[in-house]
């Protein structure tokens, strides 16, 4: 519909006064002539238009029915229904027969003189973001020729127009003088500012940095009698907010609520967010972001959300990518993608998205860009046969055109291809935009386009089987000798050795035709110049196989076609039966028996023996092996590679195997070749290549890795390996990889990078954090240690808002309670933590926070108050929590003080299921550790409390008991112990362990034990559960990073290494 918009324009019939912006098609009319505008190139420029081959321009035709007015109508109603218009159809449809009409009275000049109150503000407010496709810049000098053409038309210039122009001023970040212009209002045009003329101004004020000077403007409008409205008092706080004077923004978002009522305070605050966005203070933006949180709930689902309209949030949106130090909003993504989370999605929410997102685009913002784009799949469906999908399908390519227009690094391509290739995966078939945009731009040069092609090309086509994408690289060349050049860059260095394969028209019209007439210099037989070609294009890396078979099918296509005359195509095929004898029949062609690649077992066994050059070389020179078992080889090789082999082998090596698991990966199986924590050691390996690497080039070859990778996510099956990996790769990132040592350039921006990658693994599933997860209190332990106290409050806040990860307070209450003794910061952790957590959580990690620091009295008393609310599970969590945190440095007097105060003070004896989940988890603790003495104390805990464990149970802490009295009675209390130990000593222990161990055993031997009736059967360790038990002991020191085992042995020396082991 909208490209009708521009077929209506009446010029005069004198084609000498038309403008010289512009052409014209004329044709007759009864009362003026109807013409169609044509663009030119600087119009062109100045909407984007006409920079790539074969997109045409839009099609304007002469329509006698339309007018003026159905014209502006048709702009209105499009621009109500998608918040935007189309730069193209702003300038053919209104901007460039306005011009017209300035040397001769047209329909449209007419209409605006007649009626300029009602064209001419909504034409001028065009000029804003609306206008999303076109940058602002061009939008300025659009918007300066349209206001130049009001002047020349002499149309009355009202106060709607003024301000409308200033508000297009404003969204086109233009400078200007407030004061100045003021004047120009009244003195020049003699018009009376009115309430909103002073709102813009005070926003003027405020983003060019004068917001202090905003009282005086007050004065000003009392002495014209302009009451203050709430637009004029968000203005006052605007101002307030980008001068950083927090008291009066606080004190005027006050006075909004009580001078406008509360529902004043959701667009006071959404102007203090704009007005700290526009100061670039980002940690007052976040404060403001938390104070204008609500909480919603919709279909039982609770949701934070920004209590202030949807606009505001794409305000600050833009001044945060537009702060940005690159340029391309990169350094405030993750910020932006979080406040869009959050944002309030009303009516309308969906087309400002659209709107946003082109816009970022058109100003070359697209690491924001593509969050936005992302969201419009998110929003809801609000009609059945609503297609939000086509959308992106129209705007990804031009992403890809406006980044090869404005002439972006190819490593900046690279990375906006990886996180969009990430965010949408195959199904858009975004790289197939980016290299049909590489290949029909314009003011590329041939030799350009090679170089983008060549950056791409692994990606694109990593098998060399789509030949015909070299092809626009030859038709780009102007002469023989730089195709020839271009030829060899093909097949030597891209890969594409049989040129053959080309369409042969093409190849004979720009390649051989003109090198058979260049080598005719009329002596030269029809077969030598064949001779000659053939031998020009060996030079420049064809093989003679090549050759022959593009000579050809050149020959098959001139007989078809009737081209050239009968002799020479005879001559031309004799050529081919002497040269084909003589290529492909020669005996004395050497023999590639030698060269034939291995079969995969050979390889398999390359791969087991760690002979990584030989692999290495049988990769590059054959490829994978036919029938490959990637299920097999994927995991050994990555890790061959991760150990052996340098970077930039090992990134050969992972194209390689990108390209083969994602060509015959089949959706039937169950599993991926490649698995989520592969990757997170190929990150590990990229951190400790590097040393200083900067956190956002870390977060860049994750979203690389994504694009390799896309089916390698987390996994419950490799959860145990995903959470090693995952602590590995931290360490890096806190510390130096290589020497271990805490890195000294640990700073509050850095750990908000780390906070980004964080979210950014999560978010492309390569890990997955339950709920007892380790890793956010080994941050938060690591950043108090580094940066104190008010950092690490500020990170685990962080946490809790980004991801809704609290484990870390385990640290922060440690720290207060047992290093600072600071209560309000004790009580501050604990406030905020309820937010996000159930007071019953909370509470329960309070209590073990008490009792790890030694603090078991005041944690009985706050226990015995009663108004703790722990219910049984959240302190089994928190109790396996607290326990996987003390892994390496246990804690054997917080197991039993914490067990005996939630027996004691909460209904954890009362809830079986829990009760199971506690005995399970001490238990699997005493297996790895070894431990003989806790399991006993804690069976009599839990049996004084009515809770006895199970016939299995007991049977697993009667063997750990067993073990530890074989071992204390042989090498501490024994005649050949170790140490000297008195008989004091030996009495003690016999009271506390050995009387508690005989009774145990004698319980699980009587004949009266009635609960172990049914399961008489011997004590001792049978093959079963002894494989069982070291099954399970080895998965927990691979989890826990720590081989106790081998402590143990270590510590007893080499000599009674065998009899140990006999005796465990």
């Amino acid at each position: 519909m909208l490209r009708r918009v521009a077929l209506l324009a009446r010029v005069s019939r004198n084609p000498s006064l038309r403008p010289s912006t512009s052409r014209y098609l004329v044709t007759p009319s009864r009362r003026n002539l109807q013409v169609a505008s044509v663009l030119t190139r600087d119009d062109e420029i100045l909407i984007n238009r006409g920079d790539f081959i074969g997109v045409k321009p839009t099609n304007i035709k002469e329509d006698h029915r339309r007018t003026p007015e159905n014209v502006i109508m048709l702009l209105r109603e499009y621009h109500q229904k998608n918040a935007r218009i189309n730069g193209e159809h702003f300038m053919a449809g209104v901007l460039l027969p306005l011009e017209a009409g300035t040397n001769e009275s047209n329909a449209f000049s007419d209409a605006f003189k007649r009626s300029a109150d009602r064209f001419a503000p909504f034409v001028v407010s065009l000029c804003g973001t609306t206008m999303s496709d076109v940058a602002s810049e061009n939008r300025l000098v659009m918007l300066n020729r349209l206001w130049t053409t009001f002047e020349k038309l002499e149309i009355p210039i009202t106060v709607d127009m003024f301000n409308e122009r200033i508000s297009s001023w404003l969204q086109n970040n233009n400078d200007f003088d407030p004061t100045e212009l003021l004047q120009e209002i009244e003195m020049k045009h003699k018009l009376e500012p009115d309430a909103k003329t002073f709102s813009l101004l005070l926003q003027q004020l405020a983003f060019s940095g004068k917001g202090n000077s905003a009282e005086s403007w007050e004065y000003e409008m009392a002495k014209r009698g302009i009451v203050r409205n709430l637009d004029v008092h968000c203005s006052m706080v605007l101002c307030a907010a980008a001068a950083r004077n927090y008291v009066k923004t606080d004190h005027l978002i006050e006075q909004a609520v009580e001078k406008y009522s509360n529902s004043a305070q959701s667009a006071a605050l959404a102007a203090a967010l704009v007005g700290s966005a526009a100061a670039g203070d980002i940690e007052r933006l976040r404060k403001l972001l938390r104070r204008a949180v609500i909480v919603t709930e919709a279909g039982g689902r609770r949701r934070n959300v920004l209590d202030v309209d949807f606009r505001a949030v794409f305000d600050v949106i833009w001044l945060l990518a537009k702060s940005s130090k690159s340029g391309d909003g990169k350094e405030y993504s993750a910020l932006c993608e979080q406040i869009l989370e959050h944002a309030n999605r009303t009516k309308g929410f969906f087309k400002y998205l659209v709107r946003e997102s082109e816009r970022h685009v058109a100003h070359e913002l697209y690491f924001t860009a593509i969050p936005i784009l992302i969201d419009t799949l998110r929003v809801e469906d609000c009609l059945k046969n609503q297609r939000k999908g086509s959308f992106v399908v129209q705007m990804l390519p031009r992403f890809c055109n406006q980044m090869i227009r404005k002439g972006l690094h190819v490593d900046s391509v690279k990375e906006v291809c990886n996180r969009i290739s990430a965010s949408f995966g195959t199904e858009y078939h975004f790289y197939h935009s980016l290299l049909y945009a590489i290949l029909t731009y314009k003011n590329y040069t041939p030799y350009e386009k090679y170089e983008m092609l060549e950056a791409f090309v692994d990606v694109i086509d990593p098998e060399r089987e789509r030949s015909h994408l070299t092809l626009p690289l030859l038709t780009a060349c102007t002469n023989i000798q730089e195709r020839l050049k271009m030829i060899y860059r093909i097949t030597r260095i891209l890969g594409y050795s049989d040129i053959s394969t080309l369409d042969t028209k093409v190849m004979s019209r720009i390649l051989l035709y003109p090198m058979l007439d260049s080598y005719d210099n009329g002596r030269n037989t029809f077969e030598v110049r064949l001779d000659t070609i053939a031998r020009v294009l060996k030079s420049f890396g064809v093989s003679p196989e090549a050759s022959w078979k593009l000579i050809f099918n050149w020959w098959k296509n001139r007989c078809a076609n009737n081209e050239g005359n009968a002799h020479d195509n005879s001559d031309m095929s004799k050529w081919l039966q002497y040269r084909y004898s003589e290529i492909f029949d020669s005996p004395a062609r050497p023999s590639k028996a030698s060269e034939n690649p291995p079969d995969f077992e050979t390889f398999k066994s390359f791969v087991a023996d760690g002979d990584y050059e030989r692999v290495h070389s049988l990769l590059l020179k054959h490829g994978w092996p036919k029938d490959t078992d990637f299920y097999i080889v994927a995991p050994q090789i990555i890790d061959l590679y991760l150990e052996s082999a340098d970077w930039g082998c090992t990134t050969k090596m992972l194209n390689m195997l990108s390209a083969a698991c994602n060509r015959f990966h089949d959706s039937e199986h169950d599993v991926y070749p490649v698995k989520n924590f592969d990757l997170l050691n190929i990150l590990r390996r990229r951190i400790t290549e590097n040393a200083g690497l900067e956190v956002s080039a870390i977060i860049d070859y994750v979203y690389e890795l994504r694009r390799m990778f896309p089916n390698a996510v987390a996994e419950y099956d490799t959860l145990v390996d995903t959470i090693q990996a995952s602590h590995r790769l931290f360490s890096g990132v806190l510390f130096n990889p290589v020497e271990n040592e805490r890195s000294v350039d640990l700073t509050a921006g850095r750990v908000d990078r780390i906070i980004e990658l964080l979210v950014t693994l999560i978010k492309l599933d390569m890990i997955t954090l339950h709920m007892n997860e380790t890793l956010t209190p080994s941050i938060i332990n690591t950043v108090l240690n580094s940066l104190g106290w008010s950092a690490a409050v500020d990170t685990w806040l962080k946490f809790q808002s980004n991801l809704y990860l609290s484990n870390g307070m385990i640290s922060l209450l440690k720290y207060s309670i047992g290093w600072t003794q600071n209560r309000s910061h004790t009580h501050f952790v604990l406030h905020k933590a309820k937010s996000f957590l159930s007071e019953s959580r909370a509470n329960s990690i309070y209590v073990a926070a008490l009792v790890a620091v030694k603090r078991e009295d005041e944690a009985e008393k706050f226990l015995a108050s009663g108004h703790h609310g722990i219910k049984p599970l959240d302190a089994v969590h928190v109790f396996r929590l607290l326990n996987a945190i003390n892994y390496k440095s246990y804690d054997e007097r917080f197991v039993v003080s914490f067990a005996r105060l939630c027996l004691q003070y909460t209904d954890l004896m009362e809830d079986s299921s829990a009760c199971a989940i506690f005995h399970n988890d001490w238990l699997k603790l005493c297996e790895t550790k070894r431990l003989g003495q806790l399991p006993v104390e804690l069976y009599d805990l839990f049996k004084s409390f009515g809770r006895p464990l199970d016939y299995e149970q007991t049977k697993k802490v009667w063997r750990l008991a067993k073990v530890h009295s074989k071992l204390t009675q042989k090498w501490i209390f024994g005649s050949g112990g170790l140490l000297n130990v008195t008989e004091e000593s030996q009495k003690q222990h016999n009271d506390s362990f050995e009387s508690k161990f005989r009774a145990l055993e004698e319980k699980l031997n009587s004949p009266d034990g009635s609960q172990f009736s049914s399961q008489q059967e011997t004590l001792s360790m049978d093959s079963q559960g002894r494989q069982e038990m070291d099954r399970f002991v080895a998965n927990v020191t691979k989890l826990q990073l720590v081989d106790e085992i081998e402590d143990l042995r270590k510590a007893v020396g080499k000599k009674k290494k065998e009899q140990l082991e006999a005796q465990v």
